[in-house]
């Protein structure tokens, strides 16, 4: 067997404080979670948006102005030589609320969009996972079925050398040995590159190595019912009720740009001495308080725009609520279906046609090494046992996707995992 091949099959010891040996799915999870880039970018997204709730809406800042006449006013205290003004804009209070609430809402969704990128991030693991230990097995039945061939070359020989055979036995024995040892490589291949796509997935470099798999649990389905409870409470919905709740913030927000703006002021004048004696109160320095509104009267259009703009947000908002909860829905039965009949499928071809398959080409062996079966027979049981052998690789493979993708449908990492059902 070719070093290529031992890699694939067992896989070189893995680093240590790195994956434990045997490699288990949870080690792989836990990993995928602690070191995954995607993962990283999404909180990186949520520490964004909270940092944006806490500078949403602040109060504006007041405006302190100060004024010199080079030349001064007379009033009749005495010459105006400079004033000060202070003014304070006042922002309407729900305005504010409603800019916050938007704020809030949005850093809510971005935590849900944390749950679902850790979501993606488990069922890229899983299904790298699974598929890298479907390779692995089945390089290890290649590499089975490649000795056996070997076998049953020496066997036709044999028999062509006390004339008991045809040569054309020969050479078929050594063309399926030739096929399968290309088979054998190209799985092995195969294995290696599964091994990079589980790095990839986890946060690992893609050359290192993976040590062996601990063997695949096969845990029965939750029931229907049970699942699409579950859920109901996907973090997407939840994600998307933020959204909602942050574009009808935004719309109440948006209802209150038509108002005028106010704003209260302070002002004080310093007068100097006056000329006349006769000044009512000589030197005195003036206090003032103002109030100011705006006047709207050029930014109708535009928030009559904005306005419309947050109304149909919040429609759109709506009608993906509505779109997810189905999506998600026909997600779950879809995955359940799916892993229910990969159950049922990997389960005929292990408990059933597997033996059958070994018992014939045992059967046929026998025979053949008696001189009372043809090789084309014995060939054929042969390759019976590879399909058979393959197809439950690959079911079990496509059984543990679809609970991978159970899993993501439901939106919890083990909530696939369940009573098993009566389908």
């Amino acid at each position: 067997m070719t070093p290529l091949l031992l890699v694939a099959l067992l896989g070189a010891p893995s680093p240590p404080d790195d994956l434990p040996a045997p490699v288990t799915l949870d080690a792989v999870l836990a990993h995928a979670r602690a070191h995954a880039p995607t993962l990283r970018a999404a909180a990186a997204r949520v520490d964004a948006a909270r940092a944006s709730a806490r500078a949403a809406a602040p109060w504006p800042d007041p405006r302190l102005m100060l004024g010199a006449d080079p030349l001064p006013i007379e009033t009749r205290n005495g010459p105006a030589w400079g004033r000060l003004t202070l003014t304070q804009p006042l922002p309407w209070l729900d305005t504010l609320d409603a800019r916050r609430s938007a704020a809030d809402a949005a850093a809510r969704a971005a935590d849900e969009a944390v749950t679902l990128a850790r979501l993606d991030v488990d069922f890229a693991a899983r299904r790298a996972y699974a598929g890298l230990g479907a390779a692995r097995d089945e390089a290890r039945i290649m590499g089975e079925l490649l000795d056996l061939s070997r076998a049953l070359l020496r066997t036709a020989e044999d028999r062509l050398g006390v004339d008991r055979a045809r040569h054309a036995d020969v050479i078929e024995a050594r063309i399926e040995v030739a096929r399968l040892e290309t088979v054998v490589v190209d799985v092995a291949q195969r294995a290696l590159t599964r091994q990079a796509e589980l790095n990839a997935a986890i946060g690992r470099p893609t050359q290192a190595p993976i040590g062996p798999l601990a063997p695949p649990a096969e845990t029965p389905t939750a029931a229907l019912d049970a699942l699409l409870a579950e859920a109901a409470e996907h973090p997407a919905l939840r994600r998307n009720a933020a959204r909602l709740d942050a574009a009808r913030a935004r719309l109440r927000a948006a209802e209150t740009r038509g108002r005028p703006d106010l704003s209260v002021g302070l002002g004080y004048t310093l007068i100097g001495d006056p000329d006349s004696p006769m000044a009512p109160a000589p030197g005195r320095d003036a206090l003032s308080v103002q109030i100011g509104v705006s006047v709207p009267l050029w930014r109708g259009a535009a928030d009559d725009g904005e306005r419309d703009a947050a109304a149909a947000a919040v429609r759109v908002e709506q009608a993906e609520d509505a779109a997810i909860g189905d999506t998600i829905a026909w997600r779950v039965v879809e995955q359940a279906v799916r892993a229910e009949t990969a159950l049922r499928r990997m389960r005929l071809y292990r408990d059933v046609a597997l033996p059958m398959a070994d018992e014939r080409l045992e059967v046929l062996t026998v025979a053949y090494s008696a001189g009372e079966a043809r090789f084309e027979r014995l060939l054929d049981a042969e390759r019976a046992k590879e399909r058979y052998a393959v197809a439950t690789v690959r079911a079990a493979e496509e059984y543990a996707v679809a609970r991978a993708a159970l899993a993501r449908a439901v939106g919890r990492a083990h909530a696939a995992e369940g009573e098993a059902s009566d389908e």
